[in-house]
């Protein structure tokens, strides 16, 4: 029989992400008196696709990126319907929450409205639970939880900074077995590295960027990977397990495609020329991974150079994020199409967990690689790690080794590592 405990209340409240823009904290409160709460991510790279954030666009309060409707939208329209719906019921919630809405991009409540308060149902449920999020997750939806890959953010151009780089992320890629802080000796030795390095070439960095990536005034998107590349060549074995790291890049094409053109520091190039292009520097770096070569609407682009990609005698993986936006039929289009070999899971691009859910297991049953990711503007909940954890996702990107809403996300993993070795 199906165990009972109703919601009681939802309380929301106006916070700051990380970025210094507006979010929610949604707080779930339960009639035993346990409560749990969830402070929504925001994009600031965003597909077109993914659901809407609604917000306030008033100029006069922080440039129009108020959620003060977000927050009216819960109180008056969500709580009233959630209020005694049992928080174990997950997919009802969730359903409630869509058909409150009842547009395609959550457009109605907005997607900040609706993902705050299903994931602090889900926390609330977890702790009621007596489990580690993570374990619940495994548990409701029947996944094997493992301890994710880490992409980690090293140097930010694009949207995420000031820099004059196109490429929005140059990451640093860990898999394998290695245990967690062995994994994070080894991202902080490159990380000092990479300073120090840059320093020798007489190149002034200016600060982190928004996920915690140092920020250069370069303007050749191949500089930074050669500058990665030659301090990774040169790694002493820094593990037990030792496994030489690998090099990523989320290009976010869409932010710098325009008028049929990709703008790179060279010239602006043609989806055939910069497929060339990218072909080129893959080659050249052996890149392990590659987000979002091209722009969103771009498939046949993306499945040119996932084929091409088959061809090379590395591991190399295309993989969608502004493309599938964490959509599930956005997913099964990508994935039978060829397209990409992974996908980005953000669940506040589709609004509820119970969505992000279903595009998961679309992904692994096209046999695509998940990667539960963080968003440029993030806050000090935990949720991500344990999210990551309990899907069984492949790898997961939290940002750099850099920043205090990106490290929270670290020292969780850290615990659950130690939790799940306990059973």
């Amino acid at each position: 029989m199906q165990e009972i405990l109703k919601i009681k209340s939802i309380k929301a409240e106006e916070i700051l992400a990380s970025n210094g823009k507006p979010t929610l904290k949604v707080e779930v409160f339960l009639e035993n008196g346990i409560s749990q709460k969830f402070k929504v991510p925001i994009g600031t790279s965003k597909g077109k696709k993914e659901a809407k954030e609604i917000r306030d666009n008033n100029p006069n309060y922080f440039l129009g990126l108020g959620v003060k409707k977000a927050i009216k939208n819960i109180k008056e329209v969500i709580e009233p319907k959630l209020v005694g719906e049992n928080v174990f019921l997950q997919d009802k919630i969730d359903q409630i929450l869509i058909e409150l809405d009842g547009t395609k991009d959550k457009s109605k409540l907005g997607a900040n409205a609706l993902i705050g308060v299903s994931a602090a149902s889900l926390k609330a449920a977890s702790k009621a639970k007596k489990m580690p999020l993570w374990k619940y997750v495994s548990q409701i939806y029947n996944f094997s939880p493992k301890i994710p890959g880490f992409l980690m953010n090293f140097v930010n151009g694009g949207k995420h900074s000031f820099s004059p780089l196109k490429f929005q992320e140059y990451l640093f890629v860990i898999e394998g077995k290695i245990k967690v802080l062995e994994r994070l000796n080894l991202a902080y030795f490159v990380f000092e590295k990479l300073k120090e390095k840059v320093k020798m070439l007489g190149v002034k960095g200016i600060g982190v960027g928004d996920e915690g990536g140092i920020v250069f005034p370069f303007k050749d998107e191949k500089l930074p990977l050669k500058i990665l590349n030659e301090i990774i060549s040169s790694l002493p074995p820094l593990t037990s397990h030792y496994s030489l790291p690998l090099l990523g890049l989320d290009f976010a094409a869409s932010s710098f495609y325009k008028n049929g053109f990709y703008e790179t520091s060279s010239k602006n190039l043609t989806s055939q020329e910069m497929l060339k292009y990218i072909l080129e520097i893959t080659k050249k770096f052996n890149l392990f991974y590659l987000e979002d070569p091209f722009c969103e609407d771009d498939f046949e682009s993306f499945k040119k150079l996932n084929l091409e990609t088959k061809n090379f005698n590395f591991p190399s993986f295309v993989v969608g994020d502004d493309l599938t936006v964490t959509n599930e039929t956005l997913i099964e289009k990508a994935g039978k199409m060829k397209a990409i070999s992974g996908v980005i899971i953000k669940p506040n691009q589709i609004g509820t967990i119970s969505e992000t859910i279903k595009a998961i297991k679309m992904a692994q049953k096209l046999n695509l690689k998940i990667i539960v990711s963080h968003r440029s503007g993030e806050t000090e909940d935990n949720f991500l790690a344990d999210f990551a954890v309990g899907v069984g996702s492949d790898f997961s990107k939290m940002g750099g080794i850099c920043r205090g809403e990106r490290i929270v996300k670290y020292n969780r993993i850290i615990e659950i590592e130690n939790e799940i070795q306990s059973i």
